[in-house]
């Protein structure tokens, strides 16, 4: 299920890590190049992290119903055809289900840490809530071409068909169709855990959020918390991500996201997303055209 070959490593103690080999011809790599290399971003290594949980337990009815203090220390940038990556799981405190601290390193002897998060897991997965959208219209200014002429991500993560600004809040409408994240004969949105390539289209909403109000790229930092509810969309079903900005559990500048089904019930939310700069140059030409593009035809709320 999915590209993720978990092979266990021997260990003392509660903790359970798997070594995971990523091959940079994956589409879920080769599709993500910041800087030019194939890079494992943030929403895979929510999956990952996810799918480290789910190994761990000894029941294969717990999926994962909230990650919580999720931070990106630095995404695993792959410079050879592949890579190996290590996820741990240990145990923690959770009143239902299951809950496990998880981590993402590279280089075992190093233990160099690229993502962590506590993953709860749970039999049966929350309730569906309810949430008014912003009324967007018919129209959404900005698409596809011109948002992936700045962005640096594939076919397989041009997760956005199109968007634009309601007021202060950006409104993507989340794009259908797209080829397969991984190579493996199986591969569709329902075989991955986490739904990555829908919390990517709510980081990429943000991201826009920042470029149409800020002039400004970011990469993902942290986040507060990502809730994922029981029903979950049906192949090709028209979705919509709105972003807005807030604060932080810590008080920090941030966002908040919601993925919502055309009838306003939540596919999954996102809460207290903190970004930083990049770590290479960025195209502020090209983050200035697409800001104006925005500016020039916002949608009224």
């Amino acid at each position: 299920m999915g590209p993720f070959n978990l092979q266990p490593v021997e260990g003392a103690g509660p903790s359970v890590s798997f070594e995971v080999e990523l091959r940079a011809s994956e589409p879920f790599l080769d599709h993500h190049r910041p800087g030019g290399h194939p890079l494992f971003g943030t929403a895979m290594g929510i999956e990952l992290m996810c799918r480290g949980a789910t190994a761990a337990t000894s029941t294969t009815k717990l999926l994962p119903a909230r990650l919580s203090d999720v931070t990106v220390r630095s995404p695993i940038i792959v410079h050879d055809a592949t890579a190996v990556a290590f996820v741990t799981a240990t145990p923690t405190h959770a009143p239902d289900g299951a809950a496990f601290a998880c981590t993402i390193t590279t280089h075992a002897k190093s233990n160099e840490v690229h993502f962590t998060a506590t993953v709860l897991l749970a039999a049966n997965p929350r309730p569906t809530p309810h949430a008014a959208r912003p009324n967007h219209g018919d129209t959404f200014p900005v698409n596809a071409a011109a948002i992936y002429s700045l962005f640096f991500h594939g076919p397989a993560f041009q997760v956005i068909a199109a968007a634009g600004l309601v007021g202060a809040t950006m409104v993507s409408r989340i794009a259908t169709q797209l080829p397969a994240l991984s190579s493996g004969n199986e591969d569709n949105d329902e075989t991955w855990v986490a739904m990555p390539r829908l919390i990517e289209a709510c980081l990429q909403t943000a991201g826009l959020l920042d470029i149409a109000t800020r002039s400004k790229m970011m990469i993902p930092h942290g986040i507060d918390d990502i809730e994922l509810f029981e029903t979950r969309p049906s192949p090709n079903e028209q979705l919509h991500a709105t972003a807005r900005r807030t604060l932080s559990r810590s008080g920090t500048e941030a966002v908040d996201i919601d993925l919502q089904h055309p009838d306003g019930s939540i596919v999954l939310r996102v809460r207290g997303y903190e970004t930083r700069q990049l770590s290479f140059p960025t195209n502020q030409l090209g983050i200035n055209t697409l800001n104006d593009a925005f500016q020039r035809h916002p949608n009224q709320p």
